[in-house]
């Protein structure tokens, strides 16, 4: 993908406060590696021109990792928490200019791949205005349902305390992680209301926005390991528990013998020669 053509924003202003720890939630690691680093490296293989990172104004040492990354990303304050729609407003600036796709990623979501984000992207540069990724939990419980056309376009994002029966029966739900076109995304942003009970700006009404104006909206789909969110820890070590399979699997079909698959470890960086 040429580079000139994506940036990625990373939401990473979230307290944590479930992982009981001092430590910022998205610092935490897997596989020896903190889960933002994972993001960051899964947006970095699509050569994005530009990256943003959200932080809440409690972890500067978040922007702080970021940078440590990738020196030349741009770091936005969310003050006070308002929501993923506003959060995404605190980096607008950092896209200034910019045409193309973004993409809209969770630092506490580190499983997802390069080949599932080019996929994403993918949509939008076939000219959807917004893409969606969505996957088929078992439960997909309190999930937003994504309702779509004979086509397979996205027709819209259902929340589940808002859906009839019928869409409640809908199995390809949001995951949050989204590709928008640069140029709908400034003006869809200003359109975000907080009319609900949280009085919060929620990132999934651009789809409304978007079909509201005839543009059409698209889904991409991942496994739901690949989506997998940590916001505890035991969710941490089910993220770790996928990361080593993941690598255990790689290393065998690349000719290496686990005799006993499960007694053996791997860091982000194992390199077997």
């Amino acid at each position: 993908m040429n580079k000139r053509k994506l940036a990625a924003i990373i939401l990473a202003a979230g307290h944590g406060t479930r992982m009981k720890s001092s430590t910022p939630k998205v610092l935490h690691a897997v596989g020896g590696r903190s889960m933002l680093a994972h993001v960051m490296a899964a947006a970095e293989a699509l050569e994005p021109l530009r990256l943003a990172v959200v932080i809440g104004a409690q972890a500067p040492v978040v922007g702080e990792a970021a940078k440590a990354i990738r020196a030349d990303a741009a770091v936005a304050v969310q003050n006070p928490p308002r929501g993923t729609g506003d959060a995404v407003k605190q980096a607008a600036p950092a896209l200034d200019g910019f045409s193309g796709v973004v993409l809209i990623l969770y630092a506490d979501t580190p499983l997802v791949t390069p080949e599932t984000l080019r996929a994403l992207a993918a949509e939008v540069e076939k000219g959807a205005a917004v893409a969606v990724l969505g996957f088929r939990p078992a439960d997909p419980g309190a999930y937003g349902r994504l309702k779509t056309n004979a086509a397979g376009g996205l027709e819209a994002i259902v929340e589940a305390k808002d859906a009839s029966p019928a869409e409640l029966a809908i199995r390809f739900v949001n995951s949050g992680v989204m590709a928008v076109d640069a140029a709908f995304l400034s003006r869809a942003l200003p359109q975000l209301k907080d009319d609900n009970a949280k009085k919060e700006f929620y990132l999934t009404d651009i789809v409304a926005i978007a079909r509201g104006e005839g543009l059409s909206c698209a889904v991409a789909e991942a496994a739901e390991d690949e989506v997998a969110g940590v916001n505890s820890r035991e969710e941490l070590s089910k993220a770790e528990r996928i990361f080593q399979n993941r690598r255990r699997k790689a290393a065998m079909e690349g000719g290496a013998t686990l005799i006993d698959p499960g007694t053996v470890y791997f860091s982000w960086d194992t390199a077997i020669a």
